[in-house]
C-alpha cells in the first residue's frame, strides 16, 4: 500500500497535479498504518508517517508535517536512509520557517550526508537548495549564490523543472537585491512561465511578487501593484495553509508598496483587517509582517513606538542570526533616529549596516527604503571615518542617483519625511490643500496636518516663507 501510495504521488506531480488531500493515497496510508499497527512493526510505521510528513508539508500544514516528521525518526532505523532523509528535510523546513537557522541548517546537512551515501542526486540537489535558502536569511548571498547556480545546472541537467523554479526564484531575489534588474526579471519571468506549466501557485506568487518589486523600482507603480492585485483576484479564499499563507505573502507586499507611494490608508486597513490570522503564519513571516508595521508607525509619526519596535525585531534577528532581517530593521531604525534628532545613533547604526553588508551586494535594502533614507545617509557621510565604509556609501548614493556632496538642506535639525518633501513640492508648484489632497489621494486634513510640521521644520509660518526656503535648502 505504501508502495502504491508513492507511486500514486508522484505521477501526480509528473501530472501537473498537488495531492492535497488525495482520497486514494490517504485510504493507502491508512491500510498501511493499521496494518503495521496491528502487527506492532514501529520502522514500518514510521515510514507511513515520514510519507504523511511529505504530503502536509505540500499542503502547507507545517505544525501536523513537523509532528509526524519528528515522530519518524525517533522509530526509523539508522539503515532507512530514504525515509529518514524525508524527516529531516521535512522538520528542517519547519526550523527555517520558525526561525531556527543553526538547527535548520544542522538537519539540512544530516539530509545531504545521507543523500550523499545512498548516492540519490535528486534528493541530494534539493537539499542544497534548502541550504541557499538557510545562507540567504543568514545573510550569506555569495555562498547561496554559489549554491544555487549549481543548483540550476544540475536541475536542468535532469529538466526538474521543480526545481528549476526553485532555483530561479533563489536567483532573482539575489539578482533584485544587487539591482541588476534585468537578470532578476529574467529569473523571475521563468519562474512564472514554469508555474503555469506546472499549475503551482507558490511559483506564481514568488514571481509575482519579484515581478512587482521590479517594476516598482523602475518607476512601474501602478503596474507593479495590478500584478499582485490580480494574483489576489485569482486565490480569493485561501483553500489550504499553503496559499493562506502565500496570499499574505502577496498582501504583504503589496502594502509594502503602498507605503513606498505613500498609500498609507489602505496598508492601515490592511492591518485592522488582521486582527486573526497571525498564529496561523510561520514565525519568521509573523516578524516580516511587524517589520511593515512599524514601518507603518514610522509613517504616522508613532517614532518611540516603531523604534522600540524595532529594537526588538532587531535583537531577536541578531540573537537568531537572521542578519537580512537584521539589516531591513538597522534601515529603518537609522530613519528613526534621524527622525528623533539623534543624528549619532543614526551614525552608528549606519555604519554597522554597512560594515555588515559590505561584501554581500546589497543595493536594493538601501535603496526601496526611500529618499528620506538616501538624504539622511548623504548628511551622515562626513562623520563616516572608515574609508570603506564611506566609499560604500558613496556608490549607493550614486546608484540612488544622488551626488555626494552636502547640501544645505543639512541644516535642518530634523529631516521631513518622504511625504512632507511631496506636499511641500506641490505646495511650491502653487497647489492648493484641496489639489495636493487630491494629487497624493489623502484628506484635505492630512495635508494641513503636513504643512504644520513643514512649518514648523522649516521655521516658517506660511505657504510663501516655506516654498522660499525650501528653494534655499535644495528641497526642491
Amino acid at each position: 500500500c505504501l508502495h502504491y501510495a508513492m507511486v500514486r504521488l508522484f505521477r501526480l506531480w509528473e501530472s501537473s497535479r498537488i495531492p492535497e488531500g488525495d482520497p486514494s493515497i490517504q485510504h493507502l496510508l491508512q491500510i498501511a498504518e493499521e496494518h503495521w499497527r496491528d502487527t506492532n512493526t514501529t520502522p514500518s510505521l514510521a515510514s507511513v508517517f515520514a510519507f504523511r510528513a511529505l504530503l502536509a508539508r505540500q499542503e502547507g500544514k507545517l505544525p501536523q508535517a513537523i509532528t509526524w516528521a519528528r515522530q519518524s525518526l525517533v522509530w526509523l532505523p539508522p539503515e532507512e536512509r530514504f525515509w529518514r532523509n524525508i524527516g529531516l528535510t521535512v522538520v528542517g523546513h519547519g526550523e527555517l520557517l520558525e526561525g531556527n537557522l543553526d538547527q535548520a541548517r544542522s538537519l539540512f546537512l544530516e539530509a545531504q550526508a545521507l543523500n550523499n551515501q545512498e548516492g540519490n542526486m535528486t534528493y541530494a540537489r534539493a537539499t542544497r537548495g534548502m541550504l541557499a535558502g538557510v545562507n540567504m536569511e543568514y545573510g550569506e548571498m555569495n555562498h547561496a549564490l554559489e549554491q544555487l547556480r549549481q543548483f540550476e545546472v544540475e536541475a536542468r541537467a535532469q529538466e526538474d523543472y521543480d526545481d528549476i523554479a526553485h532555483a530561479q526564484s533563489g536567483l532573482a531575489w539575489i539578482a533584485y537585491q544587487r539591482n541588476k534588474l534585468d537578470e532578476a526579471e529574467h529569473s523571475a519571468r521563468e519562474v512564472m512561465d514554469i508555474g503555469e506549466q506546472l499549475k503551482q501557485e507558490e511559483f506564481l506568487a514568488s514571481a509575482s511578487i519579484h515581478l512587482a518589486l521590479i517594476e516598482q523600482a523602475q518607476g512601474q507603480v501602478t503596474q507593479a501593484r495590478q500584478r499582485l492585485t490580480s494574483w489576489l483576484a485569482r486565490n480569493p479564499t485561501p483553500v489550504s495553509p499553503l496559499i493562506f499563507q502565500l496570499s499574505r505573502e502577496v498582501q504583504m507586499t503589496l502594502a509594502s508598496l503602498q507605503l513606498r507611494s505613500g498609500l498609507r490608508t489602505p496598508v492601515e486597513q490592511w492591518f485592522a483587517d488582521l486582527a486573526e490570522g497571525a498564529s496561523k503564519l510561520p514565525l519568521l513571516q509573523q516578524r516580516r509582517e511587524q517589520l511593515l508595521s512599524a514601518r507603518l508607525l514610522l509613517t504616522r509619526g508613532d517614532l518611540l513606538q516603531a523604534t522600540r519596535m524595532l529594537e526588538e525585531l532587531f535583537s531577536w534577528a541578531m540573537q537568531t542570526k537572521h542578519v537580512a532581517l537584521s539589516h531591513e530593521a538597522r534601515v529603518l531604525l537609522v530613519l528613526a533616529c534621524a527622525r528623533q534628532s539623534r543624528p549619532e545613533q543614526a551614525r552608528v547604526y549606519l555604519c554597522d549596516l554597512l560594515a555588515a553588508s559590505l561584501n554581500e551586494g546589497y543595493v536594493r535594502l538601501f535603496l526601496d527604503a526611500g529618499e528620506e533614507f538616501t538624504l539622511v545617509m548623504r548628511d551622515l557621510l562626513p562623520s563616516l571615518q572608515q574609508k570603506n565604509l564611506a566609499a560604500r556609501a558613496r556608490s549607493l548614493l550614486e546608484a540612488a542617483g544622488l551626488s555626494s556632496h552636502q547640501p544645505a538642506r543639512s541644516l535642518l535639525n530634523e529631516p521631513l519625511s518622504s511625504q512632507e518633501r511631496k506636499v511641500l513640492r506641490l505646495l511650491a508648484a502653487g497647489r492648493s490643500n484641496a489639489e495636493i489632497a487630491h494629487e497624493l489621494v489623502v484628506s484635505v486634513n492630512t495635508v494641513r496636518t503636513h504643512l504644520q510640521s513643514i512649518y514648523r521644520k522649516l521655521n516658517v509660518s506660511n505657504r510663501v516663507e516655506a516654498s522660499t526656503m525650501a528653494g534655499q535648502l535644495e528641497l526642491l
